[in-house]
């Protein structure tokens, strides 16, 4: 965590630290032992994101709570809340610091502990898998988060399966397209085709090229590129003809 600790403190941190103290306090926990607060830049910004390690009394050790804000516009937004007992922060995903927490089912008196890996989602902090999740089954917990329309957590399952072996450009391709179609529900249409291209590029299955090009032609469309959206449902249609894609076509030629 030294690494990334070259930040920018806020000004006036003791009216801060009054007010996080305030916020974690809020739902019956109670402080019997003093609060400790760090500033560390977790995303690499140049500001800091505020740690707060507090203790409730509940258990027989200091610090047993953890909650991380980030300051934007004098405004606290929280990222994390959970057991700093359990919580390590791990290597960067290139944007945030991961998070590896312990979680524990069963009896307390012989507790069977799960270890998961946090990311930041967009807002906060949200499960993304555990280590012996399987490609499928991360996909499917991603598939599973998106038909409940829990975007921002199947956003994390599916980066997660990017990011592991795949046996073809095109299998690597589905994947992406996965990713392409959770960000278009975000309202994160004006990342997806810096997203997806160069993976298009390595492609070549005819099906799935199909299906990219329909995805950016949506991502154009709901950022008010028409004829750009055009060009790619047309493309979409040549590769896989879709009653989609030429009910989009035929929207545009009216």
């Amino acid at each position: 965590m030294d690494n990334f600790k070259d930040c920018q403190y806020p000004q006036d941190t003791t009216s801060l630290h009054e007010t996080i103290t305030n916020l974690d306090f809020q739902y019956g926990k109670k402080p019997y032992d003093y609060s400790r607060f760090e500033y560390i830049d977790i995303n690499q910004d140049g500001e800091c994101e505020v740690f707060h390690y507090f203790s409730s009394g509940v258990r027989g050790w200091p610090h047993d709570f953890l909650t991380v804000y980030d300051l934007v516009n004098s405004n606290l937004i929280k990222l994390f809340d959970g057991s700093s007992y359990f919580s390590s922060f791990a290597e960067s995903d290139g944007k945030y610091l991961q998070i590896n927490y312990i979680e524990f089912d069963g009896h307390k008196t012989n507790p069977i502990y799960k270890n998961t890996v946090w990311k930041f989602d967009g807002e906060k902090y949200s499960p993304s898998y555990s280590p012996d999740f399987t490609k499928g089954q991360m996909k499917s917990a991603g598939l599973k988060s998106y038909q409940n329309q829990d975007y921002s957590t199947a956003l994390v399952y599916f980066k997660n399966v990017l990011i592991m072996p795949h046996n073809s450009e095109d299998e690597l391709l589905a994947s992406a397209n996965d990713v392409a179609i959770t960000l278009i529900k975000l309202d994160r249409s004006n990342q997806v085709e810096d997203f997806l291209k160069p993976y298009i590029f390595k492609a070549s299955d005819q099906d799935i090229l199909a299906n990219s090009y329909y995805n950016l032609g949506l991502a154009k469309e709901l950022i008010d590129d028409l004829d750009e959206a055009k060009e790619y449902f047309q493309k979409s249609n040549q590769l896989n003809q879709t009653k989609a894609a030429q009910d989009k076509i035929k929207k545009y030629e009216r």
